[in-house]
């Protein structure tokens, strides 16, 4: 094989990974994803061995990171609409985060005030209906487990609120 032959094979591979990684930088430019979701989203477009290379540039660079993601992930929930711990394990591993990776961010996971977070504003609308405790605890029960929370969390969390509530 003459040397100029292969060195265009070089220059098409360097191309493909230039092209894999602007795609995968642009998947990156509207949020986090995990490693498993870039993979996914270039796999079909670039072969195996180039979307490796452009993985691992990708974690070396720390732009990928599932550890992160996890803690970012969580975070976000918590701020914006809680869930059980059952329900974000659910969807971190849907998003390809690995078991070990999605246990040790849900460690330090308070769901008691998680669950309070997710059900203080229905919590409010119950009370201001004038809902009688039982009322409130067969409103409120179901809507936090929806959520992904426990009997036993939503339980503790539905009479926190109502106490809470009835205080004000």
């Amino acid at each position: 094989m003459p040397p100029f032959e292969s060195r265009k094979e070089d220059a098409a591979e360097g191309q493909s990974f230039t092209d894999c990684l602007t795609a995968a930088l642009r998947y990156l430019s509207y949020r986090p994803r995990t490693i498993r979701e870039v993979e996914r989203r270039l796999e079909g477009r670039f072969a195996a061995p180039v979307v490796e290379k452009t993985v691992d540039y990708l974690k070396d660079l720390k732009y990928l990171d599932d550890a992160s993601f996890c803690a970012q992930w969580i975070g976000s929930r918590e701020r914006r609409r809680p869930r059980g711990s059952r329900a974000l394990r659910q969807e971190l591993r849907r998003l390809g985060v690995e078991q070990q990776l999605v246990d040790e961010a849900l460690e330090g996971l308070d769901e008691t005030a998680s669950a309070c977070n997710a059900g203080r504003k229905q919590a409010a609308k119950l009370v201001a209906r004038g809902s009688t405790p039982l009322e409130f605890r067969e409103k409120l029960t179901p809507f936090l487990q929806r959520r992904g929370f426990s009997y036993g969390t939503t339980r503790e969390a539905t009479n926190l609120l109502w106490s809470e509530l009835q205080e004000d």
